[in-house]
């Protein structure tokens, strides 16, 4: 992934209208992207479910995080 601003801004700015989960869904994809650790994106994402105050939800994006971490690790390097 080249640029994950632009993952970020877009996903974002979907929070902002209201689009929680598109906003969520754009995260997603943004991290099944990379194996790059872009800690960038995950903390976008981390930091509006924080706001939002859901503690099961920002348990399962630590959960989701680890499984895309061990994930990418698993994969051969190319």
């Amino acid at each position: 992934m080249k640029n994950p601003r632009v993952w970020i801004s877009w996903a974002e700015m979907e929070w902002g209208v209201g689009e929680k989960d598109r906003a969520r869904e754009i995260w997603n994809v943004a991290f099944e992207a990379s194996c790059e650790g872009e800690e960038a994106i995950w903390k976008s994402m981390l930091d509006k479910e924080i706001e939002e105050g859901d503690s099961q939800r920002v348990r399962e994006c630590y959960e989701k995080l680890i499984i895309i971490i061990l994930d990418c690790s698993l994969r051969p390097n190319m």
